[in-house]
């Protein structure tokens, strides 16, 4: 009987103990939510994130103590040495910040003392450790190691994981740093692992090379993501201009194929492609185009701007002036025809050099 009543009375006891523990913990938390920090610490004297707010005389030393496992006060602590002046106090404080916490933020803190200090070697090498683990957008990191003036192969080798997202991090920070070339070994990396949500970055890396006069690169980057060469109208896809009267079926790279409706304008440029070639090379467009001679008179060819071939010529030579050159197709009407009508079928486009170009250019 007595040891039942033993039993309840420290039931109760601790039932009462945990209440009263709980409201305890309610109230510190209504009295920090206004920044009532000093009753707070008055009744939860460890209460380690007040007195760390309250950052009164102390404060922050006693925070460090009553939490040992994390590193947020002490990592004030540095900061607070660093202000002053005490480096070596700073330094101390960060490595005790890295030895209690395992996570990216006492890192991000030691690299972001280091770079202060001008110790770029240290930077380098401890980003590449943050990088490895940090499993959050890496922009930031990547964005201090470009800033040390490092070499930026270096940077790449050492520092940016292979991972999708790191790649991608990496590659959008350079495009808008207008470093479009050395971008290209995050770009291709990016390629080869192939996922669909990053053909759109590489689509405009693409372009932003074409539009620097950079066509061999751009065509390596192109040639790169075989699978995602249907570009819609992106770097060395056809661009199709809207033309009333005219039906584009479908593009490839060497197929063209269009309804003409007999209701078209007199001349439209209908589909451009930048083609990458040789400077000072001539080259033939070779085509085989549909039987239906009233719709083979339609087609022009024009190679910068320049009409070079008409009617169902399968076979045109061109001269390569500059390295990105522009083939487009017009559809065209001649005085006193009358418009084209039915299915305009181009296939088997190719752009090869001439003979003489090649055993010029062979070793």
């Amino acid at each position: 009987m007595h040891s039942k009543k033993l039993v309840f009375g420290l039931s109760a006891a601790c039932l009462t103990l945990c209440a009263l523990t709980s409201a305890r913990a309610a109230v510190g938390d209504l009295w920090r939510s206004q920044g009532k920090l000093n009753a707070l610490i008055w009744l939860i004297p460890d209460h380690a994130p007040a007195r760390l707010e309250r950052a009164a005389a102390g404060d922050i030393e006693r925070a460090a103590e009553l939490a040992p496992a994390r590193s947020a006060a002490v990592l004030a602590l540095a900061m607070a040495a660093e202000s002053r002046g005490d480096f070596s106090a700073a330094r101390r404080h960060l490595d005790e910040a890295l030895r209690r916490d395992a996570t990216f933020r006492p890192r991000w803190a030691l690299i972001n003392f280091l770079m202060r200090r001008g110790d770029v070697p240290a930077v380098l090498s401890s980003s590449a450790a943050a990088a490895a683990m940090y499993e959050g957008d890496l922009t930031a990191l990547f964005d201090l190691c470009l800033r040390t003036g490092a070499p930026l192969d270096r940077i790449y080798r050492g520092i940016v994981p292979v991972k999708p997202k790191a790649q991608q991090e990496y590659l959008q920070l350079l495009m808008r740093r207008n470093k479009q070339i050395e971008a290209m070994p995050a770009a291709l990396r990016l390629a080869d692992l192939a996922h669909p949500g990053d053909r759109e970055t590489l689509f405009d890396l693409c372009d932003q090379l074409l539009s620097a006069g950079e066509g061999t690169k751009a065509a390596q980057l192109w040639k790169a993501v075989p699978r995602f060469t249907s570009g819609a109208g992106r770097c060395l896809d056809w661009k199709q201009q809207p033309v009333d009267g005219i039906t584009i079926v479908e593009t490839s790279e060497s197929v063209l194929r269009m309804d003409l409706s007999g209701r078209q304008p007199q001349s439209a440029a209908v589909v451009r492609r930048s083609m990458v070639v040789q400077p000072g090379h001539s080259y033939h467009l070779r085509t085989v185009t549909g039987r239906e001679e009233s719709v083979k008179k339609a087609i022009e060819w024009r190679w910068n701007g320049v009409a070079v071939g008409t009617g169902g010529q399968n076979d045109i030579e061109v001269e390569a002036t500059r390295q990105i050159c522009e083939l487009e197709l017009v559809i065209r009407r001649l005085p006193g025809d009358q418009a084209a009508e039915g299915l305009l079928e181009i296939t088997n486009i190719e752009l090869a050099p001439k003979a003489s170009a090649l055993a010029a250019s062979a070793p």
